[in-house]
């Protein structure tokens, strides 16, 4: 009895908690316009109430289409809220059809003096762009939005593309209160769905049957089949938080996709339809704004010639034949992945990444190499993934060259800093060869080279006991990269020495850069420096690591949901000399360590020892492994709080 009742209070319960909340559109509650909090999650700027989207096939003029009605709710709770106001449409086209958008409305609704006041969004605030050569982008900004309004908006899309059923994200960066999303799909469409993500999702499938009306061209006749019809739920889906270090967070995000695996119509036999990554190759090499250009002339022979006949070696050439590329044009901000006349970026001495690697395609080809695409999504975009084709999913590509010896580089004709096997991090992902002779059609980018940074630290004192002397720090592939991006940036040396002193809480008495604005993988800086130390009559207090990896762990939260992604791997070495002065002795020196991490994944070691008046240290993280999953996070914790504290440790000297 006590039991039934329990259960019996608890439903009730659970009815009320969701009747402050209405998921009809156009029916907009007391409760949610007087809500100030989202009580699961008060860090929250806005919260989506509900989130509805309906995929259904329709028959029309003897032809399939696919049927997208969408809606939400969003409450605004804070000021950094209100730009969930503005939404964005993607709608795309190719030569086979295009999708268009209907019953676009967007409304949004305000508590004042006691009554509800409703701002309908006109259509001067609703503007169109093309974004790509396939696709146009519908965006709306919502009027009448500040703290406390709720927002509603719903549309529907008429796709042609009847064999791709959009992906569907099911979390946010915001929370969802309730989600649902059902796809109503013809027996004739074999689709395999995947629900990804950390949070757990209700997926329920059934059968119903269905009915079309076809045109026989002597009126229509009425054709029954079964429809798969797969209802997915959610309630209280958590916002997706940002984690430090983690390359695109809303890959980890949940949600839903499908892929195509074959079609049946009524008397017809099944046509199998594996989209792979051959497939989606064949496809651009068709594509003739991309597979036309494989065989580009080269726009700067004569270079070419003169640099083919050197003496020098092949990777020598391919250094210099890049350099005649970035010699001769500049990116001009635009990323593509295909282009129309990619030679005349050399007469336009600019272009997009697409225009200026395939020039650099072509001049490389005629020298002689062989040379070609590598296709890559950005890292901030989320990675290319094997097992899901997707042309979609690319958005550029770089170009490796293969010499008669055997060995393969990587270049970027569109990165001023590139060199061979140099790319940006944002580039140091999986990609995607297009290569019919190489068996192996996929590359890890994040391993193509060794980055080592090294430093020669020699300290001594001056006569108010503050550190002052000579760094000489040399850094190659990424880590060069990385210092002629942040040189760049800033725009001057100056600028740059505040940088550097910014950083390391140092003074920088003269600077010297060499390789900073060549071509090549090496730079090397030069540091006259002084760093103020803690002392009083007796004592003097300093830390020796005058250039840090790490002076705070990056990992403070007791838990994390996401893997942890490092940019690549590295070496980070110095070798640290300290002169004590005769008038002091060494009274305390911080322990030597040396800590690894899973089989040598990341190892630090940090060397100590005194002779006489000199402190020598040798200093050196090494990280071969740059992905950990979240079952690893209490060890690199606990690793990275060795790393951080040997860092800060600091020596005691006593004067005599």
């Amino acid at each position: 009895m006590k039991k039934t009742f329990l259960i019996a209070l608890l439903s009730i319960s659970y009815t009320l908690s969701w009747a402050q909340y209405s998921q009809k559109y156009g029916k907009i509650t007391e409760d949610e316009l007087k809500m100030t909090v989202y009580s699961k999650d008060s860090s929250a700027p806005a919260v989506f109430i509900y989130e509805d989207s309906y995929v259904t096939y329709n028959y029309l003029s003897n032809l399939f289409q696919i049927t997208t009605k969408y809606s939400a709710k969003i409450k605004i709770l804070k000021p950094e809220g209100v730009e969930y106001a503005n939404f964005s449409i993607p709608l795309y086209f190719n030569n086979n059809g295009r999708e268009t958008l209907s019953g676009l409305e967007a409304i949004s609704y305000n508590l004042e003096n006691g009554k509800v006041v409703k701002t309908k969004t006109e259509k001067q605030f609703i503007f169109s762009e093309n974004i790509s050569p396939n696709v146009n982008l519908t965006k709306v900004s919502i009027q009448g939005v500040k703290v406390g309004s709720v927002i509603e908006y719903k549309y529907s899309i008429s796709s042609p593309f009847t064999y791709s059923i959009p992906s569907f994200k099911t979390q946010h960066r915001i929370p969802v209160i309730y989600g649902k999303y059902n796809a109503d799909i013809p027996e004739y469409f074999n689709f395999q769905f995947n629900v990804k993500g950390y949070e757990n999702l209700s997926v329920k499938e059934e059968s119903r049957p269905n009915t079309f009306n076809v045109s026989t061209g002597q009126g229509l006749e009425a054709v029954k089949c079964v429809n798969r019809d797969i209802m997915i739920l959610s309630t209280d889906m958590p916002a997706m938080k940002d984690e430090p270090m983690v390359w695109c967070s809303e890959e980890y995000m949940s949600y839903v996709e499908f892929q195509l695996s074959g079609i049946q119509f009524p008397f017809e036999r099944y046509e199998p339809y594996s989209r792979d990554w051959k497939s989606i190759e064949k496809t651009l090499e068709e594509h003739p704004m991309f597979g036309d250009h494989y065989k580009i002339s080269n726009p700067l022979e004569k270079e070419t010639k003169e640099i083919v006949a050197k003496n020098i070696s092949n990777l020598d050439k391919i250094c210099q034949l890049h350099q005649l590329v970035l010699n001769n044009t500049a990116f001009n901000g635009h990323y593509s992945l295909y282009c129309n006349r990619p030679q005349a970026v050399i007469k336009n001495k600019t272009g997009s990444n697409s225009e200026i690697n395939f020039t650099l395609m072509g001049v490389l080809n005629d020298a002689g190499f062989k040379a070609y695409p590598v296709l890559l999504r950005d890292r901030s975009s989320g990675r290319l993934v094997e097992f899901y084709p997707s042309i979609d999913n690319i958005n550029y590509f770089i170009i490796a060259v293969d010499t008669p010896d055997g060995k393969t580089y990587f270049l970027d004709g569109a990165d001023k800093f590139s060199s061979p096997n140099i790319l940006s991090s944002r580039f140091l992902t999986k990609g995607y060869v297009i290569n019919p002779s190489k068996k192996d059609k996929w590359v890890d980018l994040s391993r193509i080279s060794n980055s080592i940074t090294k430093a020669e630290v020699i300290l001594n004192f001056n006569s108010d006991m503050n550190l002052v002397g000579t760094i000489r720090r040399t850094s190659s592939n990424q880590f060069s990269y990385a210092r002629k991006s942040e040189f760049n940036q800033l725009k001057s040396k100056d600028e740059y020495i505040k940088s550097l002193e910014s950083n390391y809480v140092i003074k920088i008495d003269s600077l010297t850069l060499t390789g900073f604005e060549n071509y090549g993988n090496i730079v090397e800086e030069r540091l006259h420096i002084k760093k103020e130390t803690m002392k009083n009559d007796s004592y003097v207090y300093l830390n020796p690591v005058i250039l840090p990896t790490f002076t705070k762990n990056p990992f403070i939260e007791s838990n994390r949901k996401l893997p942890v992604e490092f940019e690549y791997p590295l070496t980070a070495i110095q070798f640290i000399t300290i002169v004590v002065p005769d008038n002091y002795t060494i009274e305390e020196l911080p322990k030597g360590a040396k800590v690894s991490l899973m089989d040598d994944g990341i190892v630090f070691t940090y060397l100590i020892q005194k002779r006489d008046n000199l402190i020598t240290i040798m200093y050196n993280y090494t990280q071969n492994q740059i992905i950990f999953p979240n079952t690893d996070y209490a060890h690199l914790k606990e690793f990275f709080t060795v790393v951080a504290n040997k860092n800060v440790e600091q020596i005691v000297l006593k004067k005599k």
